[in-house]
C-alpha cells in the first residue's frame, strides 16, 4: 500500500528475510544464475525463541551444509541511508529466580521479619545499574570494543533523538553516560529486563 508493505512482523523479521528474496531474484535477472549454491531457512519464531529451529538444522543437517551463514535481523535509519550492518551486539538470556519462604505469608504477620522475595528481586536487579546507568556485573564490560572510529562515523548520521524519543512513547531518554542514543543502540552493551513477575498480580489487592 503506498509503496509499503503492511503485515504483522513486516519489520522485524519478513522485511528482512524478503529482502534476500528479492536480491536473488534481481541477481537471477541480471546475471542469470546465481554464482553460488543459496539455501534460505525461513523461520517465523525469532521472538518467541524459536524453539523449533534448532531440532529441525540438526534433522537436516546435510541439506543445510554450507561454507558461510548469512543472518539479517538488522535495520536502517531510513529510506534514504542505505546501511551495511556489519555485526549485532548478541545476547545472554537469563532467568533468575528467588525463593523466600515455604508458603504465603500475611503481610500484617511477617511483615518486617522475614525477607520479602518480591523486594530481594527488586534489589538485585535493582543493583544492574549505578546511578549513572553503568552495568555494575562484574566483568560485563570485559573485552567491548570502544568502537572510536565507528563512534565519529555515527555522528555524521541523520539522527534526532526527540524523533526517537516520540517513537518510542516515553517522556524521556535515559541511558549510559558519556554515551550519544545512538552509540548506546549500536556500539554498547546494555542489561535489561524483559520481564518481571512477583507476589499477588490479580484483581484487587491482597495482603
Amino acid at each position: 500500500r503506498d509503496g509499503k508493505i503492511f503485515a504483522r512482523g513486516s519489520v522485524d523479521d519478513k522485511g528482512q528475510l524478503y529482502l534476500h528474496v528479492k536480491a536473488a531474484e534481481a541477481h537471477i535477472k541480471t546475471a542469470g544464475k546465481l554464482p553460488v549454491n543459496v539455501v534460505m531457512v525461513f523461520e517465523g519464531e525469532e521472538e518467541v525463541g524459536s524453539e523449533n529451529l534448532l531440532p529441525f538444522i540438526k534433522a537436516h543437517a546435510k541439506e543445510l551444509a554450507c561454507d558461510a551463514v548469512v543472518i539479517s535481523d538488522t535495520a536502517m535509519l531510513g529510506p534514504d541511508v542505505p546501511s551495511l550492518d556489519a555485526s549485532l551486539r548478541g545476547m545472554a538470556y537469563c532467568e533468575i529466580h528467588v525463593d523466600g519462604p515455604a508458603h504465603d505469608l500475611h503481610s500484617g504477620t511477617y511483615g518486617g521479619g522475614v525477607t520479602n522475595p518480591a523486594t530481594a528481586l527488586a534489589r538485585i536487579i535493582a543493583s544492574f545499574h549505578d546511578e549513572d546507568w553503568h552495568a555494575q556485573i562484574e566483568g560485563f564490560y570485559d573485552d567491548v570494543d570502544p568502537a572510536d572510529d565507528f563512534r565519529g562515523q555515527l555522528k555524521k548520521l541523520p539522527w534526532k533523538d526527540e524523533e526517537f524519543r516520540a517513537e518510542a512513547g516515553s517522556k524521556s531518554l535515559a541511558g549510559e553516560k558519556g554515551f550519544s542514543t545512538l552509540e548506546r543502540l549500536l556500539v554498547r552493551p546494555t542489561v535489561e529486563v524483559n520481564g518481571l513477575l512477583s507476589g499477588y498480580t490479580g484483581e484487587g489487592s491482597k495482603t
